[in-house]
């Protein structure tokens, strides 16, 4: 700076705001400044000795008095500065610039915790803890879970006492990888290990190599890429086998009377598998909720109370009781989730056998002889000795009593109303009790849904929902219109508020899910019709929610596009409506045949004349009259008015106008009133002249 501009500025604190601007970001060096006169600049900034200036020699020629000054000076700011450093804020912090400002960091740490492992269950084998921490920490496996299936009962084929380890692998290749390490680190430890679906390093290679050369070629010539490549598996399962054996004796099974039942080598080990999936695969198989739930009804039918012939109910407090074993050398105990390992086996459980009664003697079943006074038919007291020792004759009254009932819907609710001691539930409890799963589940399926539509309290949404995880679980199959009678039983009691029509719909989004799964049509009149039958019936449209999924329904109903639907159909639908008392629904269900080109029979006519002559509201059936007996004239082929069409008309048309009959008939006197009336020259139409009086 020039000294021109030096002398522009006339006091000392104008040179040091001056030279402020051009050394702010260097070090700052103390100089100090006389003060001048002048009241306006009475003392001297603290922060101007903080200044990086370097004073020429010419600032630094003072006199004695102002040295002396700024002695005094120094004095002053020194106790200004001991009293400032007091006070929070202070001036020194309050100068340093904002873009010099050093702020905590307001994100969440980016440090990367590691996800909890799962605990090791109590009696584990030693591999299974360095297992968990090699497949979270080595082989980056994610959401790891540990699997205790040792009190499984029976075992299961892959092994007895068996633990599963499941984890999420992010993509084919890691799950290749992944499955590669494990191996080779189990080989490691002197474990021979099976991956199934494990794809060898060079084999990897090459599969990889020849689908990028397919997708080459098919690129070109726009082919469609739908071929299995044999890779994208998803899934792979190495089982490490049985850790832990015991001795290799041979060993005798005896059974509870002393008599030999097999023999052989028993498996004494832990079972021990991993099973890796991606992502997709793993929500897809969803093998966690199959075994817990495997497991859980093993435990539950354990602990189920066994009915004696004494009619007194046995506990079976163990629920893995141990088999008396000889072995050649000594005697010993075999757990009995072990003996299906041998090479002949006979399961033998803490039950009570009822003895056969003799012939000619009929020996009763405690709920028999427990119905003083209660008369029960007896065909019922027949079939129940008919099931009470053989297990094709239970199937049999199961079928019979389904055929029955089907077409006597009114009579399964009565009986069903009745509770427990009605004798169609106990003959239905009686047959079940004893069956394989796979046998009682299509007869439990037909039952529960048949009483849940008919209104029994018992048979709630949640008693629906266990009977359809068990179908799953089992695998039944299931017709379309069985699926359709479930999503109908789903809907079909009065809902409670938006949060219960939610949470129907979620199952029944699972119903359709199962259907798409096992390859059935989920787009069909069926399943709709249930709906929206099941939706009419339970009033649940009367919520908010339940309005809205009816209105949806109704909508994909009317204008969907699908085919016509069928005649039953047709006819359930109009019954739902006209119980609901939608009767602009129900006249819009009428007129979807001719919409779609289909013909409306006589039973349709028929349905509709008599349920308006029971309704026996006389516009409404004046309406049904107008519209229904001109259409009948222009069905192809014409519907005529005969047999039971005729009756239910008759009775229509009694209720339109209960004078017409007689005006027909020529029994009323003629008078002008009675002149030009449409409903008497029906009645004249349909019928025969020579019945006229």
């Amino acid at each position: 700076m020039g000294a021109s501009a030096m002398r522009a500025a006339g006091c000392s604190a104008c040179r040091f705001t001056a030279l402020r601007l051009f050394v702010t970001g260097f070090p700052a060096l103390r100089v100090s400044f006389a003060p001048v006169s002048t009241s306006l600049f009475a003392s001297t900034p603290i922060t101007a000795r903080y200044s990086s200036f370097q004073a020429t020699s010419r600032l630094h020629n003072k006199s004695p008095a102002i040295e002396e000054q700024r002695t005094e000076q120094e004095n002053d700011d020194g106790n200004e500065l001991n009293t400032s450093t007091s006070e929070p804020g202070s001036t020194e912090k309050e100068e340093v610039p904002w873009y010099l400002q050093v702020e905590p960091p307001r994100h969440p740490t980016l440090m990367h915790e590691p996800p909890p492992l799962p605990d090791i269950p109590d009696g584990s084998p030693k591999l299974m803890e360095p297992l968990v921490k090699f497949a979270s920490e080595e082989l980056g496996l994610d959401d790891l879970s540990l699997l205790d299936l040792r009190e499984l009962d029976p075992p299961a084929a892959i092994g007895p006492d068996l633990m599963m380890l499941f984890g999420t692998a992010r993509s084919e290749r890691h799950l290749h990888v992944s499955a590669d390490r494990l191996v080779r680190f189990l080989r490691g430890r002197g474990i021979s290990a099976k991956a199934d679906g494990l794809l060898g390093r060079n084999e990897l290679k090459v599969k990889l190599r020849r689908r990028a050369r397919k997708e080459k070629l098919l690129g070109s010539t726009g082919g469609s890429r739908t071929f299995d490549d044999g890779i994208t598996t998803g899934w792979i399962c190495v089982n490490i086998g049985t850790v832990g054996r015991g001795s290799s004796k041979e060993t005798i099974i005896l059974d509870e009377a002393g008599s030999r039942t097999g023999f052989g080598v028993p498996e004494l080990g832990t079972t021990v598998v991993v099973q890796m999936m991606t992502e997709s695969k793993r929500q897809e198989l969803d093998l966690e909720k199959l075994w817990t739930d495997m497991l859980r009804r093993g435990l539950e039918k354990i602990a189920r109370p066994i009915k004696g012939s004494g009619g007194k109910a046995v506990q079976n407090s163990n629920a893995f009781l141990d088999s008396q074993a000889h072995s050649t050398g000594s005697r010993g105990h075999l757990n009995s989730s072990k003996s299906r390992f041998f090479s002949t086996s006979t399961r033998h459980t803490d039950t009570i056998v009822e003895p056969i009664p003799e012939q000619g003697k009929k020996t009763p079943s405690p709920e028999v002889s427990g119905r003083q006074g209660e008369e029960i038919p007896d065909e019922v007291a027949r079939l129940r000795d008919l099931i009470e020792h053989d297990t094709g004759s239970r199937l049999h009254v199961l079928g019979m009593l389904k055929e029955q009932m089907v077409g006597q819907p009114g009579v399964l609710g009565r009986e069903l109303r009745r509770g427990q001691d009605s004798p169609l539930v106990r003959l239905y409890n009686r047959a079940m009790d004893g069956l394989p799963p796979a046998q009682a589940l299509p007869f439990r399926f037909w039952f529960e849904v048949t009483a849940r539509v008919c209104g029994a309290a018992e048979y709630t949404v949640a008693k629906l929902r266990a009977l359809f995880t068990d179908i799953q679980l089992a695998g039944t199959p299931l017709s379309p219109s069985e699926y359709a009678d479930l999503v109908r039983a789903i809907y079909v009691t009065p809902a409670a508020d938006d949060a219960d029509v939610r949470e129907r719909s979620y199952f029944a989004v699972e119903v359709v899910d199962c259907m798409f799964t096992r390859g059935e049509e989920v787009l069909n009149n069926e399943l709709v019709v249930a709906v929206v039958q099941g939706l009419t019936i339970g009033s649940a449209s009367k919520t908010p929610g339940g309005q809205r999924l009816l209105s949806q329904f109704e909508e994909f109903l009317f204008q969907g596009g699908l085919p016509c639907p069928s005649e039953n159909q047709l006819l359930a639908l109009l019954e739902a409506y006209a119980n609901a008392g939608s009767w602009d629904k129900f006249w819009a269900v009428w007129r979807i045949g001719p919409q779609r080109y289909a013909r409306r029979t006589a039973r349709m006519y028929r349905y509709v004349f008599d349920r308006f002559a029971r309704d026996g509201h006389q516009m409404r059936a004046m309406d049904a009259i107008r519209w229904c007996v001109n259409e009948m004239e222009h069905e192809v082929p014409p519907v005529t008015p005969v047999g039971p069409v005729k009756l239910a008309l008759e009775a229509c048309l009694r209720v339109a106008d209960p004078d017409s009959e007689a005006i027909a008939k020529g029994v009323a006197p003629k008078s002008y009133k009675y002149a030009g009336r449409e409903f008497p020259t029906i009645w004249s139409m349909i019928t025969p002249k020579d019945s006229r009086p």
